[in-house]
């Protein structure tokens, strides 16, 4: 990227803002509502799927999205935003594997996606180019050779581990909702009641639960599994 394309939304207001990375940050939290979860028994994500009008027919887009085998990742925010950075991780992820015949960390994944979110990647030869930073968030899931992981990836480009992540709109209160009832030592199994409940309580229907993907990264097995909620 070329400096002066960087310093467009890379410049301090008088204020010490960064408007751009703000209105980014603002995107993401107008995005399907997320939950996951990490206890010692495994990784549960719950997220919504909105549809937004009954005249669309093809229902089947998923948000919970396999990078690959070990590693799945839900994005919050522009739709456009996130299918760019999904592109190029997966590919990133397949030539590190094709190159040196490894699994990479799911920390440095996390640290890729940041610096894909932020359009800063050094020495790409990029297909796509804009002038601003990313409007998405990713919720990232995987298991390496160090253990289970859960991070969040925002528009700042910062990746941080947690145990509890919320993305898009509730999410505050998803959180405050959700650390009421978190054990570290809970099952997955309680771990998964404990995201549907949260979900249901800041979803707006909130008697029935619908559209609802469900994945589960179990420690020991060490395996996912996929379910939807309709």
């Amino acid at each position: 990227m070329d400096t002066n394309d960087v310093s467009e939304y890379c410049n301090f207001s008088p204020e010490g803002r960064l408007h751009q990375i703000e209105y980014a940050l603002q995107a993401i939290e107008i995005g399907c509502t997320t939950i996951g979860i990490k206890s010692d028994k495994g990784i549960v994500i719950v997220t919504e799927k909105k549809i937004n009008s009954d005249l669309i027919e093809n229902r089947n887009f998923e948000n919970l999205i396999n990078l690959s085998k070990s590693v799945v990742c839900c994005a919050s925010g522009l739709t456009s935003d996130s299918r760019v950075c999904i592109q190029k991780i997966r590919n990133f992820l397949t030539n590190n594997s094709f190159l040196f015949k490894e699994t990479i960390s799911i920390e440095k994944c996390a640290k890729k996606i940041g610096c894909l979110i932020l359009n800063v990647s050094p020495g790409e030869n990029k297909e796509f180019h804009i002038n601003r930073p990313l409007g998405v968030a990713f919720l990232l899931c995987g298991i390496d050779h160090t253990g289970i992981h859960l991070f969040s990836i925002d528009s700042t480009g910062s990746s941080d581990e947690r145990q509890i992540v919320s993305l898009g709109n509730g999410s505050q209160d998803a959180i405050l909702i959700t650390r009421e009832g978190f054990r570290k030592k809970m099952s997955l199994t309680e771990n998964k009641n404990l995201a549907i409940k949260s979900m249901k309580m800041i979803t707006e229907n909130k008697t029935i639960l619908k559209n609802i993907e469900l994945c589960l990264l179990e420690k020991k097995s060490e395996k996912f599994s996929f379910f939807q909620i309709n």
